[in-house]
């Protein structure tokens, strides 16, 4: 793999992953005000059937391939920045 093409990549892996885990936090924020506590599971994504289009660009940067999945993990309402896989 180019060296260009592999910076680039991981540059995408690491905007999706902070993106991943500001969206915990959002949540787990709301669910704490409701009263809510332990774990949730998140999945925020546009979806082709709801006639939505994917993201093609974050922070400004234009991805390789557009993305429908925003961000999914399992995470505590006490520490939304530990996200895990489901």
């Amino acid at each position: 793999m180019n060296k260009k093409l592999e910076e680039r990549i991981k540059l995408e892996v690491k905007i999706k992953m902070d993106l991943e885990k500001d969206l915990s936090e959002a949540i787990g924020k709301v669910l704490k005000e409701y009263g809510v506590t332990g774990d949730y599971i998140f999945n925020v994504r546009k979806d082709w059937d709801y006639c939505h289009e994917p993201v093609e660009y974050l922070k400004g940067k234009k991805f390789l391939q557009p993305i429908w999945c925003l961000g999914s993990g399992c995470a505590k309402v006490e520490d939304p920045t530990k996200v895990y896989p489901i």
